[in-house]
């Protein structure tokens, strides 16, 4: 190449700067003859070590040129090394004549992830062993016919040649002519249209990729792909598929068409594709029978998917040479009438056979006989009110899906032997009976919920081997016996809520060493025998809520019980209830009647954590039972008779409700000890004021109801210590007033609720600026407070992220956006005891207006006396002047002058 070279040499210089400049470098080197060239933004020459026989990968990046043309690697002096070029993620728009003339040793070149937008004449000329070509993630629109031709006369030898994700509209015959191509990536293009001749020449092409473009028909352009093994023309438009269309392909292995609006294909539209392995048609309109010619010559046949079409008949015989099919899948058709034995005759291997979603009402005598290879069934949502004895004879089928049809008996079950999951859920059922699953041994995962089922009869079910049983949702009554849900050894859930269940029977639940969770809650249930729970060692929940019990006695069978659910029921004591020491951390009473606590502490629960006891009628917590309790974290003792209460040994507390009680008093002494609590509720008590430093040492708080008292005023102190609370609720109290200095220490608080006050004014402006900086929410609704302030107070609180609303918002033309204010803002609801104070403040107020009534007449009376007498010496001392209608002018003058 000599003098030319360096001229071409020389003008690179010229063009991008001096030959001293270095652009490339090596990079990754793993022997002097194979290492990799990156060159950024511009080509340069390298100094590399000499070998015989390199193997040079050449990458180019960060060339921000638009026009490529041979000058720009005119300055690289390793040509003859390079093997594979790379030259993604620059900004080149169009290849020039010859681009890559230099290399032609290159074997691979991948011009992806720019923007050419044109493939022009010949940018590969030259390259007589280029293999692999790819102008992925382009903008390409057109090619020219000898876009990738070697010579003018002679076609590139490329392999592989990746146009995918492209903007190509149409293809005619550029690609015609590439005879050696096996692999051609179209995908994610803009064709709409293929011309007949535009696989013409491509005599060794093994995969053809097509797919999301927006292809209406093949136009035959496929007929005679003789070599092809894989087709993918999935995600276009094709409506209709013919014989003709496809008649060549007698090579192909894998079709797959899915997600177009195909409706129709002929019945033969397969028969020449005698290698055919994998088929997927799914997603389309398909609304053709399924001909029993249509796979006849498919012998080789293993994987057929037509999901979501709309397919109403299979013929007889369809598969019957199909005996190599593993899987088939039909769900979301609309397949009609009953299931014979010569419906899937000749699908003695299928592994896995999909068929929900159909309109079928019934499954006739050996419809499913000899399938030996059957291992899962989905008959899911259909219409199958009858299934026939023998409808699976000679099955080995492992997992069946009935779920979502009219079956009312189980009488079908008995070739079933295999089974290790089974859905029955959402059928007719009313009674299992004594031995139904007779010889399912192996099964281990059965859905019987949301049936009409009323009882289980003894030994009717299969629990050698289960796991998991779901019998929600279904309508069960009466009482639970023994042998029906026990024994079973491998059992671990077992859900038997929402019935209506008055019993348990002696021994209903015995010998169930891996049960971890049983769930009683919301029966009926009004005993249970004491006898149950032995051998139930490795229980952790037991949940018999929202019954009618008032005795039980937990056997020391529950040796792991973690958590007990015994709310809403009609416990009166606790201590007969646990018999000795027990590993429980959660322990839930609410909602009995339970008045004493004796025996309820470390004793017996040593480890717990938390204790729920809302709504009882429980007067005194404190005894020297409960004052072991230590591990406490959370206790809920709303809704009780409680005047008092002694927190200090408590001191891992958190969470402590005490809502709706009678305390009158809190004060630093109160929560000595409890330096941890995060969660404090006093609200609905009668506690009329906070003592300074009352929480002086609840560093850790950060959720403080007081709603619902009666503080009438916050002093400054009373809410000192409260660093780290939230959210602080002082609605429906009596404050006429709030200091804002009272908040001083409430630097972290986001939630301030003040509804339902006497509040007349509240200074937001100095409230959020001076200390609640965090201050996100204020809640005053229901106040006295003008709406000329409130409205003041909702623009302030706009223009710095500060909502100011209310709890209880009622949108009213005298409200501002939902809060009420003003002087029709009704004051809080007066209970019984506000009341009486009001007409002690009543009477109080009446007498002090008397008496002052009183004063203010002696008063007005002595004065009154003292003005007359005066009055009346000036008149006796003074001359008597003549009224001034008597007198004329001379009299007016003379008087005035004496």
């Amino acid at each position: 190449m000599g003098s030319y070279k360096l001229l071409l040499c020389f003008a690179t210089i010229t063009l991008f700067g001096t030959s001293s400049a270095a652009y490339c470098e090596i990079t990754d080197k793993i022997s002097n003859c194979v290492f990799t060239v990156i060159c950024r933004n511009k080509t340069s020459a390298i100094s590399y070590p000499s070998c015989s026989n390199s193997n040079v990968t050449f990458v180019v990046t960060g060339s921000n040129l638009l026009n490529i043309s041979n000058t720009f690697f005119g300055g690289t002096n390793f040509d003859s090394k390079v093997r594979t070029i790379v030259a993604k993620n620059n900004t080149w728009t169009n290849l020039g004549l010859k681009t890559f003339a230099y290399y032609k040793e290159t074997t691979s070149i991948d011009i992806s992830r720019n923007n050419v937008n044109r493939v022009k004449s010949l940018p590969f000329k030259g390259l007589e062993k280029l293999v692999t070509l790819n102008l992925s993630h382009n903008i390409i629109e057109y090619l020219e016919p000898d876009a990738f031709y070697v010579t003018e006369v002679r076609p590139l030898n490329v392999k592989l040649l990746d146009l995918s994700y492209n903007r190509l509209t149409v293809l005619s015959t550029q690609l015609s002519q590439l005879a050696n191509l096996t692999t051609l990536y179209l995908q994610e293009n803009m064709l709409h249209n293929l011309e007949s001749q535009c696989f013409r020449g491509l005599k060794s092409l093994h995969l053809l990729n097509l797919d999301q473009n927006s292809l209406t028909s093949l136009n035959t352009s496929v007929a005679n792909l003789k070599t092809l093994t894989e087709f993918n023309v999935c995600y276009n438009d094709l409506t209709d598929l013919f014989n003709a269309d496809t008649i060549g392909l007698t090579s192909l292995k894998y079709f797959n068409a899915s997600h177009n609006i195909i409706k129709y294909m002929e019945s033969r539209i397969f028969k020449n594709m005698t290698n055919l392995t994998v088929l997927d048609f799914s997603h389309n309109n398909i609304s053709v029978p399924i001909k029993s010619e249509m796979f006849k010559s498919n012998t080789k046949l293993q994987h057929v998917d037509f999901y979501d079409n709309n397919i109403q008949q299979l013929d007889d015989n369809a598969f019957a040479s199909n005996s190599n099919v593993t899987y088939v899948n039909f769900e979301n058709n609309n397949i009609e009438g009953a299931l014979t034995a010569s419906t899937f005759v000749g699908l003695k291997n299928i592994d896995k056979f999909d068929l929900a979603n159909q309109s079928i009402v019934s499954i006739n005598e050996n419809a499913f006989e000899n399938m030996t290879g059957l291992r899962y069934l989905n008959l899911t949502r259909n219409k199958i009110c009858d299934i026939a004895n023998s409808s699976f004879v000679d099955t080995s089928i492992t997992k069946l899906d009935l779920s979502y049809n009219k079956l009312n008996a189980l009488n079908f079950l008995k070739d079933l032997t295999s089974l290790v999951e089974l859905y029955l859920n959402n059928n007719n059922i009313t009674v299992v009976q004594r031995l139904a699953f007779f010889g399912q041994n192996k099964l281990r995962v059965l859905d019987l919920s949301m049936n009409m089922i009323v009882t289980f009869e003894e030994l009717s079910l299969p629990l050698v081997e289960l796991q998991y049983l779901n019998i929600t949702g279904n309508r069960l009554v009466g009482s639970i016996a023994k042998n029906v849900f026990s024994p079973a050894k491998f059992l671990r859930f077992l859900d038997i809520s929402n019935f209506n269940i008055t019993k348990i029977e002696s021994m209903a639940f015995v010998n169930l060493p891996n049960l971890a969770r049983l769930n009683l809650s919301h029966n009926q249930i009004d005993f249970i025998e004491p006898d149950n729970f032995i051998g139930v060692n490795n229980m952790y929940s037991l949940d018999i809520s929202n019954n009618r019990i008032k005795q039980l006695a937990l056997n020391n069978g529950l040796s792991n019980l973690n958590a007990v659910y015994l709310n809403n029921n009609e416990f009166t004591n606790v201590s007969s209830i646990f018999p000795g020491p027990s590993k429980l951390l959660y322990v839930d009473m609410s909602n009995n009647k339970i008045k004493s606590l004796i025996g309820v502490g470390a004793k017996t629960f040593p480890n717990i954590t938390v204790l729920r006891l809302s709504n009882n009628q429980i007067g005194n917590f404190n005894n020297p039972d409960t004052n072991t309790l230590t591990s406490l974290v959370d206790l809920k003792l709303s809704s009780n008779n409680l005047t008092d209460i002694t927190l200090r040994y408590y001191k891992e507390l958190m969470t402590l409700e005490l809502s709706d009680n009678h305390l009158t008093r809190i004060d630093r002494n109160f929560f000595e000890n409890v330096y941890y609590i995060q969660a404090l509720d006093l609200s609905r008590n009668n506690i009329s004021e906070l003592p300074p430093g009352t929480f002086q040492n609840m560093r850790n708080l950060k959720l403080l109801n007081l709603s619902s008292n009666y503080l009438t005023q916050l002093r400054y102190g009373s809410l000192k210590g409260l660093h780290k609370t939230e959210l602080l609720d002082l609605s429906k109290n009596k404050l006429r007033f709030l200091e804002i200095d009272v908040l001083h220490e409430c630097v972290k608080l986001n939630t301030l609720i003040l509804d339902n006050n006497f509040l007349t004014t509240l200074d937001v402006v100095s409230l959020s600026s001076k200390y609640l900086f965090n201050l996100k929410t204020l809640s005053i609704g229901g106040n006295p407070i003008s709406c000329r302030e409130v409205v003041i107070n909702s623009r302030y609180g706009r223009g710095n992220q500060l909502e100011v609303t209310a709890v209880d918002k009622v949108y009213h033309e005298d409200n501002v956006h939902g809060i009420k204010c003003g002087t029709n803002t009704s004051v809080p609801e007066a209970t019984t005891e506000d009341a009486s104070l009001m007409d002690n403040e009543l009477i109080i107020i009446i007498f002090a207006l008397i008496f002052g009534i009183l004063i203010l007449y002696v008063m007005v009376y002595i004065i009154y006396c003292k003005l007359f007498r005066k009055r009346r010496l000036v008149v006796i001392n003074q001359p008597s002047v003549p009224s001034s209608l008597e007198m004329d002018s001379t009299d007016m003058s003379n008087h005035l002058l004496m």
